[in-house]
């Protein structure tokens, strides 16, 4: 197998709501391509593709996506001052609770230094998919 030949891999992940999922990236500033049932999402090299899944249950999945980056710290602090909910403890009732009153989980969990030598954290979108921001520590 030619390593050449690869070039990078792009998640696609599952939205109950495109709009949704595309107003909330778009507001950090990720250029929005949309089609009636896919979404691409662009900043910098960075992709995101979201595919048209209203049924998804964001309690029974898991789909997660890592997106190397930088530095984790200043991300995670200009991720703050966009006003993206802090996760807090993010109980399953509280969770639960913002799903029936408005179907948007998206929110940011706090930095941390991982066992495997990475500084990072994870943005969940309004689907409650977990994209992972991290950097080598």
């Amino acid at each position: 197998m030619t390593a050449e030949l690869w070039h990078r891999a792009v998640p696609i992940l599952p939205s109950h709501d495109l709009r949704l999922t595309a107003g909330f990236w778009g507001s950090l500033g990720f250029a929005i391509t949309m089609a009636e049932d896919y979404l691409l999402l662009e900043l910098g090299t960075v992709e995101l593709h979201y595919v048209d899944s209203p049924d998804v249950d964001p309690f029974a999945t898991a789909w997660l996506a890592y997106v190397q980056v930088t530095n984790a710290d200043l991300l995670h602090a200009e991720l703050y001052e966009a006003d993206v909910m802090p996760d807090g403890a993010g109980e399953l009732a509280e969770l639960q609770a913002r799903w029936t009153a408005g179907r948007d989980l998206s929110r940011l969990a706090g930095l941390r230094d991982t066992d495997h030598g990475m500084r990072e954290f994870t943005i969940f979108d309004p689907t409650n998919n977990q994209i992972t921001c991290g950097h080598p520590a």
